[in-house]
């Protein structure tokens, strides 16, 4: 039992990402052992590791963010940005254009590419007008 637990504290210290490709490699691994027509021990076998994995993220331990009070960021605390609801939406709508070009790609859908793009662009044009708005709420003694 202890080298389980050794074994999920040392998974949890890898990013999602890297668990996340890992399991899905290991899943295709216990998928292709299936279509193969292998034994259910090795198509098991193959899809073990993905489970475990999958279990690492599920029980890695949540850390809530901690954000500087008002105060705090007033007093010039640094490497924290102040973001405002136009740096979310840009956020939000470069997001989504990413994800509507991709998927123009994907089917050769060349409007829906173009329109990704502007969705981007306009995402690039809220964060602006929120680094501006930042700049203007902040006062000489802040900055």
């Amino acid at each position: 039992m202890a080298g389980a637990n050794d074994t999920t504290s040392e998974l949890q210290r890898l990013p999602d990402t890297t668990l996340r490709l890992l399991a899905a490699g290991s899943f295709g691994l216990g998928a292709g052992f299936y279509f193969a027509g292998a034994p259910r021990v090795m198509v098991a076998a193959g899809i073990a590791p993905a489970l475990v994995m999958g279990a690492a993220i599920i029980l890695r331990p949540i850390v809530p963010a901690r954000w500087p009070t008002r105060t705090q960021r007033s007093r010039g605390l640094k490497g924290i940005p102040d973001m405002t609801d136009q740096h979310t939406k840009g956020s939000i709508s470069k997001a989504q254009g990413k994800v509507e070009e991709g998927l123009g790609k994907v089917t050769g859908d060349e409007p829906k590419q173009a329109r990704g793009k502007i969705r981007q662009v306009q995402g690039e044009v809220q964060q602006g007008l929120g680094d501006v708005q930042d700049t203007i709420r902040r006062t000489p003694s802040d900055a």
